[in-house]
């Protein structure tokens, strides 16, 4: 047992030490030096586990009691999602080591959120999933809730709570209409019986139900609207999570062990994420904060990711998890951006769109980085994520999703228009002095400098070598 759930034990044995240090610690230091050492420890004991993965990982599938199945996919993707957890305690670091945590056990919560993550990863069970996906909503509303202070913006985040509540209940309902049909809620089995209760009336209410639940955790079409709300308001490392490390769990798991309910709703899939990139597109348009704007393209972004989930085809899926992966990184540096831009040592905060102007005057390496960023997430030649879109558009083609394909490669050129809008700011007017003195470098640590070296390095790697990212996306696909 030991040896199948190892890096789960891993987290909780984390989990456990992180309490260790709070409770024995509290009469020694003081709140802020406490809230460094469970920071520090937490990166540390995160690399340890990427280390224990790399050296531990067979890459074999392996069954445990019928309710685990352990891939060679889903091993890889618990190393990314490690390292992706290293960037957000760095990026938690960077923003908020200057202030006072909100509660004491925020960090034990990290592990606690990867436990849920891993698990899912690995899970055979709809109502293991299920829970699973709870523990994960109600820590990213504490996530979100971090260091809110304004009332209008605990609102919005209360709302999130409510709604995703609400969600929650229809996808328990959804487990319990599966379980009265079918009288077991293991996948393995229920893809066996699939094709029996395919015209049961309760069966596919069910199936229904939980698919909603999905649709409202990718933010799509009629569930959108939060994912900008929640952006404009909430801390920049639960944002992270949210379109980052959540995103990469939540693309996994409909694609390898929920794939079964694509076969009804695929073509659902494919009508929501058309119409939440046609909204989203032109609400990006009227977008006057810089954090509403990376809201709606995350929204864009994932439904352009969502055409490509409904086929079984080898290399389409392969090509969404290259597209995935470009995206993750992308988005990573963009809200590391955002959070230099809103960060405490500014004198005065930017915030909305029209203050970016002429801010590369100033700061024009950081300006380069982030507008290199944002060609990326665009789709523009020769950055990263034209490959994705490429291959992904391809692939399309290949397996017969022509309107889809036409669909990404059209609504490209249209959603380019706020991109470039953003980027022609930054390079366009001229900053008067005081401004100039107000806004100082964003570039400041040697920490800054790094992230900023190490996006530009790797945009140079994937220009030379983007193969190497297609091949452990193959690999991943071949084991969906």
């Amino acid at each position: 047992m030991l040896k199948f759930f190892y890096a789960e034990f891993l987290l909780v044995t984390g989990f456990f030490l992180v309490i260790f240090i709070e409770l024995f610690l509290s009469n020694q230091f003081t709140q802020r030096n406490k809230y460094e050492i469970q920071l520090n420890f937490s990166i540390i004991y995160f690399m340890f586990i990427f280390f224990i993965l790399i050296c531990k990982s067979d890459f074999s599938s392996t069954y445990f009691l019928g309710s685990f199945y352990q891939t060679p996919a889903s091993q890889l993707f618990k190393i990314i999602i490690i390292i992706f957890s290293i960037i957000w305690l760095f990026l938690i670091k960077e923003t908020y080591l200057i202030k006072k945590p909100v509660f004491s056990l925020f960090f034990s919560l990290i592990f606690i959120f990867l436990l849920a993550s891993f698990l899912i990863l690995i899970q055979l069970n709809l109502f293991g999933i299920f829970i699973c996906l709870e523990i994960q909503n109600i820590l990213l509303f504490a996530f979100f809730s971090l260091h809110i202070k304004n009332l209008t913006n605990y609102k919005q985040v209360f709302h999130y709570f409510l709604i995703s509540s609400f969600i929650s209940s229809i996808m328990a309902m959804g487990c319990a209409l599966i379980y009265a049909c079918s009288g077991t809620l293991d996948i393995i089995y229920l893809e066996h019986i699939f094709g029996y209760l395919k015209n049961n009336f309760y069966f596919l209410s069910g199936t229904f139900f939980f698919f909603i639940g999905f649709l409202f955790k990718l933010g799509l079409f009629p569930f959108f609207y939060w994912i900008p709300a929640i952006f404009r308001t909430a801390p920049l490392p639960g944002i992270f999570v949210s379109a980052v490390i959540s995103k990469l769990i939540y693309f996994f798991t409909l694609m390898s062990n929920l794939h079964f309910l694509l076969v009804f709703y695929g073509e659902l899939l494919i009508f929501v994420s058309v119409i939440s990139i046609l909204l989203c597109a032109i609400l990006a348009m009227k977008e006057y904060t810089i954090r509403g704007v990376v809201g709606y393209s995350s929204v864009v972004q994932t439904g352009f990711l969502a055409l490509g989930i409904p086929s079984s085809s080898l290399h389409l899926n392969s090509a969404v998890i290259f597209y995935l992966l470009i995206y993750c990184f992308t988005m990573f540096f963009i809200i590391f951006c955002v959070m230099l831009l809103e960060r405490r040592k500014l004198k005065q905060k930017i915030i909305f769109i029209y203050e970016l102007k002429g801010i590369g005057l100033s700061n024009f390496y950081f300006s380069i980085c982030f507008a290199i960023a944002i060609f990326s997430l665009a789709g523009l030649p020769p950055f990263p994520g034209f490959f994705g879109k490429l291959f992904l558009i391809i692939q399309l083609f290949d397996s017969g999703f022509i309107f889809s394909g036409l669909f990404i490669l059209i609504y490209t050129l249209i959603v380019m228009f706020y991109y470039i809008r953003l980027v022609n700011l930054m390079f366009s007017g001229r900053l008067n002095e005081m401004k100039d003195e107000k806004m100082g470098l964003l570039i400041s640590s040697p920490w800054t400098i790094f992230i900023i070296s190490s996006f530009i390095a790797w945009n140079i790697w994937m220009l030379i070598n983007f193969n190497a990212l297609w091949t452990i996306s193959l690999f991943v696909g071949t084991f969906l």
